[in-house]
This record gives C-alpha cells, sequence and structure tokens, in this order.
C-alpha cells in the first residue's frame, strides 16, 4: 500500500548512530550559507563536479529566493529536521519526531521545502531565528513553529483547510500508545540491573497493548492511515532497532498484528 511504502521509505535510517566525521572545508562553507532544497541537492549530484562560481552562484539564487519568499508574506513551507551525523546535513537524520512531520506533510499532500540541519554543527543563521535550536521546526507565514505536537496541530488545523485530515474520529484510538515512548526511553536508558526486568515488561506491556488496538485492523484508525500512526510508528521502528540492538529486545511473538504493521 502507498501509506506503508512512504512510512518505510521514510523511516529506513539507521538508529542512534553517534560516530562523527570530521567535515571538509566545502561542507562548512555549505552550512554557513544557510540551507539547500532538496531539489538543489539533487541537482548538484546529479550533474557531478561543477565550477565553484556556478555553486556559488546557485546557493546565492536560492538565498534570494527564500529571503523573497519571506519577506512577501508567502504561505510557503519550510520544515527543518535533524541531518544524519557525519554527512554535511545530506542524509536525513534517525529523529522519530522530524520523521512524524515528514511523514504528515507528505499524507496531507502539502508543498514543502524540506531543510537538514547538522545537529552537532548548527548553523548560525538558524540559531539566530530559532533560538532554541529545536527541530523539527517549521516557517509558515513569517512564524517558527517549534515541537511535533504543536506543528502537527497546526498542519491539522485551519492553516490548510483543503489538506485531508487525520485526526481520528474515535477518541480512544487517539490515545493508543500513549505511554509508549516514555516506557522505551526508561528500557532503553536503565543502567540499573535490579530495575532491568520490570523496565523491560513494561516497555512488552505497552507493546501488547498497541498489538491489541490493531486487531483486524491495516492502521490504527482503520483502512487509512491516520495522525496516530503516524506519530507512533517512527517511534516503533526507533525502538525495534535501538532495543534490539543494544538490550536484545524483541516484538513479542504473539504479537503478529503489530508484527504485520512494522514490515510496512
Amino acid at each position: 500500500r502507498h501509506h506503508r511504502h512512504l512510512m518505510a521509505q521514510a523511516l529506513r535510517i539507521p538508529v542512534f548512530r553517534t560516530r562523527c566525521c570530521q567535515r571538509s572545508p566545502a561542507a562548512s562553507r555549505r552550512a554557513s550559507a544557510g540551507p539547500r532544497s532538496q531539489t538543489q541537492r539533487r541537482g548538484s549530484f546529479a550533474a557531478g563536479r561543477r565550477e565553484p562560481a556556478r555553486r556559488v552562484l546557485l546557493r546565492a539564487a536560492a538565498s534570494a529566493s527564500r529571503s523573497a519568499a519571506m519577506s512577501s508574506g508567502a504561505a510557503a513551507v519550510e520544515v527543518y529536521v535533524k541531518a544524519k551525523p557525519g554527512t554535511g546535513a545530506t542524509v536525513l537524520g534517525d529523529c522519530p519526531f522530524s520523521a512524524r512531520v515528514l511523514l504528515t506533510l507528505e499524507e496531507k499532500a502539502i508543498a514543502h521545502t524540506r531543510h537538514l540541519i547538522d545537529f552537532s554543527d548548527k548553523p548560525q543563521w538558524f540559531l539566530e531565528a530559532n533560538p532554541e535550536g529545536k527541530v523539527p521546526v517549521l516557517h509558515h507565514e513569517g512564524k517558527w513553529i517549534a515541537d511535533s505536537d504543536v506543528i502537527c496541530e497546526h498542519l491539522e488545523g485551519g492553516a490548510f483547510p483543503d489538506a485531508r485530515a487525520l485526526s481520528p474520529a474515535d477518541e480512544s484510538t487517539r490515545q493508543v500508545g500513549a505511554a509508549f515512548f516514555g516506557a522505551f526511553v526508561k528500557f532503553f536508558t536503565n543502567g540499573d540491573a535490579a530495575a532491568e526486568p520490570a523496565l523491560r515488561d513494561g516497555l512488552a506491556a505497552e507493546v501488547k497493548a498497541i498489538d491489541a488496538a490493531l486487531q483486524g485492523k491495516t492502521f490504527l484508525g482503520g483502512d487509512d492511515v491516520c495522525s496516530v500512526d503516524l506519530a507512533l510508528y517512527p517511534k516503533l521502528r526507533h525502538m525495534a532497532v535501538a532495543c534490539g540492538h543494544y538490550k536484545g529486545f524483541a516484538v513479542p511473538q504473539e504479537c503478529a498484528a503489530l508484527a504485520s504493521y512494522m514490515k510496512a
């Protein structure tokens, strides 16, 4: 299905990698010059090596275009998300909150420009515009909006009346997985051997609760993906890779519905 393919493509990335590479002078110049859109990045790679002057002109044109859009009050949407460390802000990173926002934009078919931010070396222009330096952050109609919850509420609100609504009609669906990520973080970061079994059981219980909510369904809302799927799915993938590698934890075998859901 299209929805499953979209999720899988957005989230097939390594998780919890911390090794960083030394940035080249060219990468440093690109970061200080400001963001480049996906279209520009694809073009630069496809065309191969270009003359330095041409790269400078392309960056200047992109910067001027972005400034003009902001100053004119155009309703363009720009989203800033975490880059994979050590890639010079050219590869999408492993942040499930960034993934949630990107999936929401795609599912609602909202035209946007994606910018990757090197979390270990945030550009000065980004910090000046967004002093807290958080990602994901959305820029829309002259406003900077941080926090994935707040961003997704904005996208689901009246700013985009023609976009498909993603909020589930059933209130109980909205509560599915509410405690899952907290249980995952507690288990993953635990260093107390005595507390490990209880924390493992706590995470397993949350996983089983999500499996129960998926019984007889393709997605949590039924046949179509909803906002809860887009919030929960990246976290589930994050948990599966991180806990599987570092903690030896796997989704319980009896959770067939969840296992099928995560294979996407």
